[in-house]
């Protein structure tokens, strides 16, 4: 009866202990006393990684040049269409400004073409009136004087067109292909044209033509047309 009590009395103290989870066996470590070989192989690997000969870099280099070599020509062409286009839409933009200009602010505007230099002039009251009303605009192209530092006109802006020489600029007007032409542009609308300071203005019914191209004969050839109703438009040739 006692060895019995004692064996159940065991078996339940048994029971309320806290279960413990089984360990884990440790990870094995690699270690070059148990796979010396392994270790051998990969040493060996490591010792055999080079790099780039002399050979393939100079091959690469060449390879390089002879590309750029073919290529450059292409981006110097596009380098010089791109000059002409700019200046040509430079061109364009200062006769449609001074059309807009002579409409908006009521003064006639002028645009001198000299051998590829533009002037844009403004005509302005000048002495006619009293002190401080001078600027006033002045709506005439055919009265206004419009030379040099006469305060009948003010010099707005100036441009080249040549671009220090890289671009050769020239121009077809009434009198055929001429350095020289002055076009104004009343608040009104109309257009008048002369070839020389001098001459008599006349309407402009036709269309003046500036070719722009670039002086080394690159790139394609851009054309400033001014149409009759006093705009501007660029055209590739």
């Amino acid at each position: 009866m006692v060895g019995s009590w004692n064996q159940e009395a065991r078996l339940g103290h048994d029971a309320c202990r806290t279960p413990v989870a089984p360990s884990m066996p440790s990870r094995p470590r690699f270690s070059s006393q148990y796979f010396p070989g392994c270790v051998a192989a990969s040493r060996g690997s490591l010792g055999r990684v080079r790099g780039f000969t002399l050979i393939e870099l100079m091959v690469v280099v060449l390879l390089i040049t002879i590309f750029a070599v073919i290529a450059l020509p292409g981006i110097a062409r596009q380098l010089d269409a791109r000059q002409a286009r700019s200046s040509a839409e430079t061109v364009a933009t200062l006769y449609r400004n001074a059309r807009l200009r002579a409409m908006g602010r009521g003064a006639a505007q002028l645009v001198i073409f000299n051998a590829g230099q533009l002037q844009l002039r403004e005509a302005i009251q000048g002495t006619t009136l009293p002190t401080g009303c001078e600027t006033l605009p002045a709506t005439s192209c055919t009265t206004t004087n419009w030379a040099d530092a006469q305060p009948t006109n003010q010099l707005l802006e100036n441009y080249d067109a040549t671009a220090g020489g890289q671009i050769t600029v020239s121009m077809t007007n009434l009198s055929g292909d001429a350095p020289y032409a002055e076009i104004c542009f009343t608040p009104l609308g109309a257009t008048f044209v002369r070839a020389t300071n001098a001459a008599a203005w006349q309407p402009l019914t036709q269309a003046p033509r500036i070719s722009l191209e670039n002086a080394n004969g690159n790139g394609t050839r851009r054309d400033v047309v001014i149409l009759p109703n006093g705009s501007a438009r660029v055209k590739a040739q």
